[in-house]
């Protein structure tokens, strides 16, 4: 219980210090979403509930389901929306995929049957690097990677 504990309270630190940070770094930008997709991840097994991760060019957010279906999360740093700083970009890292634009996070911390591990890309128009966003049912992680034409 206690380390039940330590763990919400380390994990809404980092969501307000990201907050906090601000910034038009994509850097920046991918290390608060991982950060994000993390502390959703870490309450969808806390409380048995799944989340959403909901995103499209400009920003992102956060559901969780409830007997309504799904809501806006109840943890203000996910459930309200995140827009990215102006030039900056979020799509899925496979153009084939574009479509889908949302990725459920089980309480169980696994994949569903056939789903495919999240990868996002981050980018601005005038840098070099973009940033990989993955997460694989566990653990969310970011990285750069030389961007390619889009």
């Amino acid at each position: 219980m206690v380390l039940a504990i330590i763990g919400v309270m380390a994990g809404a630190l980092s969501l307000s210090v990201g907050r906090l940070a601000g910034g038009g770094d994509p850097r920046e930008q991918a290390e608060r979403l991982v950060a994000r997709l993390e502390r959703a991840g870490e309450l969808a097994q806390l409380t048995g509930t799944p989340a959403a991760l909901i995103w499209d060019d400009g920003g992102y957010r956060f559901l969780s389901y409830a007997e309504a279906g799904w809501q806006p999360h109840a943890t203000p740093q996910l459930g309200q929306r995140s827009t990215l700083p102006r030039g900056m970009h979020l799509a899925e890292a496979d153009p084939e995929r574009r479509e889908g634009r949302q990725h459920i996070l089980r309480p169980d911390a696994t994949l569903a049957p056939g789903e495919d591990p999240l990868a996002l890309v981050l980018w601005t128009g005038d840098e070099a690097t973009q940033w990989v966003i993955e997460q694989n049912g566990a653990r969310a992680t970011s990285r750069a990677m030389q961007q390619v034409a889009r």
